[in-house]
């Protein structure tokens, strides 16, 4: 998923997989112009009715991509295909203005415009994305499923005396291994929000396709269960680090951030990349901790004023409601947070293929409305290089908050 929120990373090297085969990348080189031509409610409108006519453009780009990925639509209905770098957000290019005529006879209303302001549409609230934002690798055009081999012991050495044997010592190794998970999202166009043009529309298809994929990717990075066809995300990966606050959780204290830190840090892991994921409640919370005195201690200045640093103790930051603040431990019940740290290029997102749009005009329900179900699909997973460069609080308290 390409939403140039998706990460705030968007703009990171791809890594190769090494020897894994792959196709060629799923990506197109959009000039600004392009990106503000592509229209998904044309491709939509075209793919149903298979005149493509006046979306040339779309259907260019969708075939280029199939050509180059021999893709296939992977279920029944008519479908075209979108690069995982379309930006869904084109800077600049604002929804267009359009006014509205309403009346009201009684009141002379016929004759009173109602204008809409679709500059100024207001946006759900979601979360901000926070993976890619922290530096995650991004495996792109993955076609096979993919095993990356890992050493995950060295060979013993042995101080012996004269004429003593050495012990035979050998490394050992496992496998990282990344294989295919749907996320998918449905929504329903009606015939005539197909047939009218109107940008506004447009861009909200866009939006929110991008932003409710990438928000699912990015949790299951995080927090994947590894169950019912999620991906295992680091809090639930094996060997990584669990840090552990008590029997019904414990408020959070910077001890516990050096803890956190400790642990990837004890274990040798690559230091390039480190940095602490929190939410809001936690950044809040952590900014009223005072000293005996009553000095804040998350402040150089010791004043409420001054500005709150960019870092906890010593390392950088980002805040998002990604990370949950609804756990359970003990009797602190749906009121716990959690907190990562790690080095996040050690996290692997792979992707298989590009975003599929499926349109199918023949659903029994829409069939008589003349409705259009629309279906987009991302093949992804996630994985670890080490687990032991993560470490996670699950049961921190923010009281307050």
């Amino acid at each position: 998923m390409a939403d140039s929120r998706r990460s705030e990373g968007q703009g990171l090297p791809t890594r190769s997989v090494g020897s894994v085969p792959q196709r060629k990348q799923p990506r197109i080189d959009w000039t600004p112009r392009e990106a503000a031509k592509f229209s998904i409610r044309k491709g939509v409108l075209a793919a149903i009715t298979g005149n493509w006519e006046d979306a040339g453009f779309e259907r260019e780009v969708s075939s280029t991509l199939q050509a180059a990925g021999d893709y296939a639509p992977s279920g029944p209905g008519t479908a075209f295909f979108v690069p995982t770098n379309f930006p869904f957000a084109v800077p600049g290019a604002p929804f267009s203005e359009r006014s509205y005529v309403v009346g009201t006879a009684s009141a002379g209303g016929n004759v009173v415009g109602t204008e809409l302001l679709p500059a100024d549409f207001i946006e759900v609230l979601r979360n901000r994305t926070v993976t890619g934002q922290l530096g995650a690798r991004f495996l792109t055009g993955l076609v096979e499923n993919v095993n990356i081999p890992r050493q995950n012991a060295q060979t013993t050495t042995f101080w012996v005396g004269e004429s003593v044997a050495l012990t035979e010592s050998e490394a050992t190794f496992d496998q990282v291994q990344l294989r295919p998970h749907v996320v998918g999202a449905l929504s329903k166009m009606s015939r005539l929000m197909l047939q009218q043009s109107t940008p506004a529309i447009e861009q909200l298809v866009r939006e929110d396709l991008a932003q409710v994929l990438a928000i699912t990717l990015d949790a299951a990075a995080l927090f994947g269960s590894g169950t019912s066809s999620q991906p295992t995300g680091i809090a639930n990966t094996s060997g990584v680090s669990q840090i552990v606050g008590g029997t019904n959780g414990a408020n959070f204290s910077f001890d516990h951030f050096i803890q956190l830190y400790a642990a990837p840090l004890v274990a040798n892991v690559p230091q390039e990349n480190l940095a602490f994921a929190v939410n809001a409640k936690t950044k809040s919370y952590l900014a009223t901790l005072k000293s005996t005195t009553g000095q804040y201690l998350w402040n150089p200045f010791n004043s409420i004023s001054a500005v709150i640093p960019d870092q906890i103790v010593g390392y950088r930051y980002a805040v998002s409601n990604q990370l949950p603040y609804n756990l359970t431990k003990g009797t602190s019940s749906g009121i716990c947070s959690m907190a990562a740290f790690g080095n996040w290029q050690e996290l692997f997102i792979g992707e298989w293929g590009v975003l599929e749009i499926l349109a199918n005009p023949f659903d029994s329900t829409g069939f008589t409305t003349g409705d259009v179900l629309i279906r987009a699909f991302q093949t992804v997973d996630v994985g670890l290089r080490h687990p032991a460069s993560f470490a996670i609080m699950s049961d921190g308290l923010t009281p307050g908050f």
